[in-house]
Order: structure tokens, then sequence, then C-alpha cells
């Protein structure tokens, strides 16, 4: 590191500068040395921070940064999920359906309802980019370094899971939720039956009684019996298909920068099956950004989160103006 940016960050001993900022740094100018000497291709990538400019749930002008693994605590409505779905952008426009995006035939009255909204997303792919997303009126205006283009056409991938409630035990069930095709599901089923999930253990397909082209998931959970993924609890069966989209996270993020969203709503795990997500997810030996969001619980306050924003009332909020505002909540450690 230069003399100017050593004193800089040791004049505080280094607490402005948390391990995992320092290393997405070296990251980035060992990236950018290989392309230059080496013409070398790593797919490295980093969120920065979203920057949320206009919108009808939040205060103009807020900032959310991320590092490596990020809690987002809310109460249920308080914008939590649009968060995500705005994130999601960097790999699919679709997500903003819901905001006015991409709403044609309907009358120009109609679309003037929909609040103007306005985000920032920087970050790196592997170069720093800058992606400027803007709804109004039902139309989505894109710019990606202040170049208008039609979609963010820099690979990102935003990988989405979110809890629900007795997933059906078939292959076309996970297909849907982890948003791949047959093949890859059972090379990931290989997959983890030779590396181990952190939940999951030794699991197989078998073709249904009912149906030729449908296939069950059997599997250990932890080191307990094979079972039936259909007769597993709701939590149980949360924590397998998570198994399932770390997997997914971990092969893509070989071939492009990758951020992993899990939506934690309606479930409440014990402290030590989330000290093991979270100790898995903050290891140096994943590649990739994770972003948890959450109802607000006490139980996180155990555990080092590289990065907690909380969701709460603005001073301005009122039942018939429910905005809020973000804060940061300070670290603790494990």
């Amino acid at each position: 590191m230069c003399s100017e940016h050593a004193s800089k960050i040791d004049k505080n001993k280094g607490a402005d500068y948390k391990a995992e900022v320092l290393q997405q740094w070296k990251a980035i100018h060992e990236h950018q040395i290989a392309q230059e000497h080496l013409n070398v291709f790593h797919p490295y990538g980093w969120i920065e921070n979203i920057e949320i400019k206009s919108c009808p749930i939040f205060e103009n002008n807020q900032k959310i940064d991320f590092q490596k693994l990020n809690l987002i605590t809310g109460n249920n409505s308080t914008g939590k999920t649009a968060i995500c779905e705005w994130l999601i952008s960097l790999s699919d426009l679709g997500r903003l359906t819901r905001w006015g995006s991409a709403i044609t035939g309907i009358p120009k009255p109609e679309k003037e309802l929909f609040k103007p909204l306005k985000f920032n997303i920087n970050y790196w792919a592997p170069n720093k980019q800058n992606l400027k997303i803007e709804l109004k009126n039902g139309n989505t205006a894109v710019k990606i370094n202040n170049n208008t283009t039609p979609f963010p056409s820099i690979k990102y991938n935003v990988i989405y899971l979110s809890f629900e409630n007795n997933i059906e035990n078939t292959n076309h069930r996970f297909q849907k939720k982890l948003g791949i095709d047959l093949v890859k599901l059972a090379n990931i089923t290989k997959h983890l039956n030779k590396e181990n999930g952190i939940f999951y253990r030794n699991g197989r397909w078998s073709q249904s009684e009912d149906d030729d082209n449908t296939f069950n998931l059997t599997c250990k959970f932890l080191e307990g019996p094979q079972r039936s993924f259909g007769l597993m609890s709701s939590s149980e069966q949360f924590f397998i298909m998570l198994d399932f989209m770390i997997a997914r996270a971990s092969i893509e993020s070989k071939q492009s920068p990758t951020l992993l969203i899990i939506e934690l709503e309606g479930l409440t795990f014990s402290p030590q099956r989330y000290r093991k997500i979270f100790e898995h997810l903050s290891a140096p030996s994943t590649p990739f950004q994770t972003l948890i969001t959450a109802y607000s619980d006490d139980t996180f306050d155990e555990f080092a989160l590289w990065h907690r924003t909380d969701i709460i009332k603005s001073e301005n909020y009122s039942s018939q103006n429910p905005v809020y505002r973000l804060e940061k909540r300070s670290q603790s450690h494990l």
C-alpha cells in the first residue's frame, strides 16, 4: 500500500477501514495488474453501495454501503424487498415491473399514478461501474457510466432466495426456485454430495411413481437419517434450498461476479444455526457477496455482520406518509 493511504488508514488504528474493505481494494488492484501485464481475466466483482435518490418508500438521498456479508433488518412492509428488487435490476430489469417499469398500453393518467423512483448502484465488474436507473410514468431510463443503454449490459449475477412454506418436493419446484434447468440441478446435487453443504448431506433424486418426468429428493439434514425433502420441516427445507443456492453462487462466481440475496422473513432459527450460516458466508473462501434481509431481531446482535442496516420510521412518518430512513448499526464480533 502506498505511503499516503497507509498513513490515512493507520491514523485511527484502522478502525475506519475494516479488513474486508482492505481485502476488497487488494483484490481490485491485483485484478487490474493482471489485466495490464498478463491480459488475464478474473471474474472479480463487488457492489460498493446503492444510492437512493428519490423513492416513495424512503427518504431521499440515502445510501447503503455493502461489504462481504450484509444484513438489512426491519418490520414487515418497510422496504426490504424493494431494496432487493433494485439490486436484482443489475441482472434482471423485470423485477422493477411493480414500480411501473415496462408498462405498456396503460392510459397516461394512470401511468402518472406511479411515483418516481431513482437510484444508483456503484460496483466493480471488474472495473468500476455506475448504474443509474430512473422510473417515471411507466418508463425506465438506464445509464451505465452516464451512457444510455436499454438494459444493464455488464454481466453481474444476482441470485435470489426467499422463504416459502412447505416447498413441493419435485425437481420442477427446485428448478423454479433456483432458476436453473434439470441438468444444472443434477450437477449441483453431485457437487454437493462431494463437498457437503452447511446442512445438506448425501442426497439423490429418484423418479416419482406418479410421473416419469418428475423426480423427488431424498437427503440427510446434517448427520440425521435419510429423509424425503417433502417430510422435512419448513426451516429444514429452507436450509437445504439455501445450500443449493450457495453452491450455485459459488460455481457461477468463477465466471462472473455474483451477489446472493436471502430473504428470511417469517423464519427464526437458533443462534447456532445463524452462526453456521454467517461463518460460512463471511469466510475468505466464499467467493461472492451476500445480502440477508430479516425482521428486526436482537439475536443478530450476537454476530459480526460486516455491515448491518436497520430500516426505521422517518421523523416525518405518518399513516398518510409512511416513509422510512436507513440507519447503520455498530458492529459486534463472533
